[in-house]
């Protein structure tokens, strides 16, 4: 497989047009789990524990394609 992704210390780098679109399709649906579930709390810990567990499957998503797909 073409490598899409460096790696930079604990995380990676996208070295490609793909990689890059993962890049940003991951982040922009960050974002939007993040603005909605803070749009439903009152409070920072309401917030942060409706996002957390998305958050990290986010994160552990990214981490695995780009271990996957790194030299």
């Amino acid at each position: 497989m073409k490598n899409l992704f460096k790696p930079f210390g604990w995380i990676y780098i996208p070295v490609s047009i793909i990689g890059t679109s993962i890049t940003l399709l991951l982040l922009a649906a960050f974002i939007h789990d993040f603005l909605f579930a803070d749009s439903h709390s009152h409070s920072i810990s309401d917030t942060y524990y409706k996002f957390i567990p998305y958050g990290f499957i986010y994160i552990a998503t990214y981490l695995w394609i780009g271990s996957k797909t790194s030299k």
